[in-house]
């Protein structure tokens, strides 16, 4: 796991540990599915049937881009524990399809808005920075599944 400092200051002041229960929060259980190589939220795979990988320019750009959920975040406790139970709950389904790939879960929040995606690692492939804290306007935590290089998946 990692975070950026705006990420830690925010645990922090509302004294959250890492990992939370799922058991906190009431959040919805994603439901995933494969497609050519792919996994997706099956909903948002389903809302997003107008996209293709020629609209982007890797594959990661499209798992980024079907694979998000937008989560109120209320600027308390409650909210943000619910949001980190929703990747908690992704990334044991994600666990299923780890066995021979790898994921990464990107979880920012930003004024009242905190959004969950998450891509296959994939070499040479890359959606966020290595330098996390270079996100000034959002608080970031990532959240690897399966057996990653943290080089080649970012």
């Amino acid at each position: 796991m990692r975070m950026n400092s705006s990420m830690q200051k925010l645990l922090l002041e509302m004294e959250i540990t890492l990992p939370v229960s799922t058991a906190e929060a009431s959040v919805p259980n994603p439901s995933l599915m494969e497609h050519d190589d792919s996994i997706f939220l099956a909903d948002e795979y389903r809302r997003s049937s107008s996209v293709s990988i020629s609209d982007f320019p890797d594959r990661t750009g499209l798992e980024c881009f079907v694979n998000h959920v937008h989560l109120p975040f209320e600027r308390n406790r409650r909210s943000l524990v619910r949001a980190l139970a929703y990747v908690e709950r992704l990334r044991k389904n994600l666990a299923d399809y780890a066995k021979s790939r790898s994921f990464q879960i990107i979880m920012s929040v930003s004024g009242s808005d905190c959004v969950v995606r998450f891509h296959q690692c994939r070499f040479g492939e890359i959606w966020l920075a290595t330098d996390l804290d270079k996100y000034l306007e959002e608080s970031i935590l990532t959240v690897s599944v399966g057996d990653i290089d943290g080089e080649s998946c970012r």
